[in-house]
This record gives C-alpha cells, sequence and structure tokens, in this order.
C-alpha cells in the first residue's frame, strides 16, 4: 500500500509527457482522493509547463488550477472516506 502514492506519482508525471491529458488527470483525482497529495499539484503544474504555448491551451494553467480545484474539493470528501 506504501508504493501506490509514488507510483500514481510517477505516472502522473510519465502520463504528461507521453500519454493522452486523461492520464494526468486520472492520476490527480486518484491521489487527491486517498492522499493529502501536493504531488496532485505538481502534476498538474508540471503538465502545464510541458503543454503551454501549444495553441489549444492558450497559455492558461488549465492543469494546475483544476488539480488545485480537485485537491481542495476532494478533501472533504477524503477525510469521510478515511474516518
Amino acid at each position: 500500500m506504501h508504493n501506490v502514492r509514488p507510483a500514481l506519482a510517477v505516472i502522473g508525471f510519465l502520463g504528461a509527457m507521453i500519454a493522452p491529458p486523461w492520464v494526468p488527470i486520472a492520476c490527480i483525482v486518484l491521489l487527491a482522493l486517498r492522499f493529502r497529495a501536493i504531488e496532485a499539484i505538481a502534476i498538474g503544474f508540471f503538465t502545464d509547463m510541458l503543454w503551454i504555448g501549444a495553441p489549444e491551451t492558450h497559455a492558461l494553467p488549465l492543469f494546475t488550477i483544476a488539480s488545485i480545484i480537485i485537491v481542495w474539493g476532494l478533501e472533504p470528501l477524503r477525510l469521510e472516506f478515511l474516518r
């Protein structure tokens, strides 16, 4: 069980580079549901830094904003699961 957090983080970072956009989002959600996940925000920031300037992103940090909303928004649910 202790290997899940680093594995999800690595999958999220590698997924940002070589996988479709849903892979880092899925890792962010899974990390936020189970852990107090600063890694989720780091994955979002890393994904934005890789894709910034792409024509479809319009230079907005969408993954960073989404990851912050997901981590903060799922905090009460995560606390309820872990009781």
